[in-house]
């Protein structure tokens, strides 16, 4: 099974667009088990966190937000960071590659523009839209 690290934007795009979306794809795969995703505890309170806001609150129902909580607390794989990272150029998303490196993960999904522009990551880690990334599934 491969395991990826998720940025919260995809997470959040992915409650808020319909089928067939390559982040409700995505998801899909998670929830379906076809996909591990692997978090630190400083990304899982950053997921948190985000999907706490009220504007958010607003646009999804509190039940999706609920499930997907508790999906990453029963099926996440949770890695601890032994360094940190200081590689993008918006300091906030080191956190999401600093998870990666820990759990030594297949690829970074993320739609962050911060990110994808140090795909690869260190000359091997992909980093890739949700499309790019369902995509690189099919051609295997």
């Amino acid at each position: 099974m491969k395991e990826v690290v998720a940025d919260t934007n995809v997470l959040v795009s992915a409650l808020l667009t319909a089928p067939p979306s390559p982040p409700r794809i995505f998801l899909t795969k998670v929830v379906d088990g076809e996909l591990r995703l692997v978090l630190s505890p400083r990304l899982l309170l950053e997921i948190v966190s985000v999907f706490s806001r009220p504007k958010l609150r607003l646009l999804i129902p509190e039940s999706k937000i609920s499930d997907l909580v508790t999906l990453l607390h029963q099926s996440a794989r949770i890695v601890k960071p032994a360094f940190s990272i200081k590689a993008c150029r918006d300091p906030k998303d080191d956190v999401v590659l600093e998870s990666a490196i820990a759990g030594k993960v297949s690829a970074i999904i993320t739609g962050d523009e911060d990110l994808l522009a140090l795909n690869p990551f260190r000359g091997t880690l992909p980093i890739l839209t949700p499309a790019e990334f369902l995509s690189s599934l099919k051609s295997r």
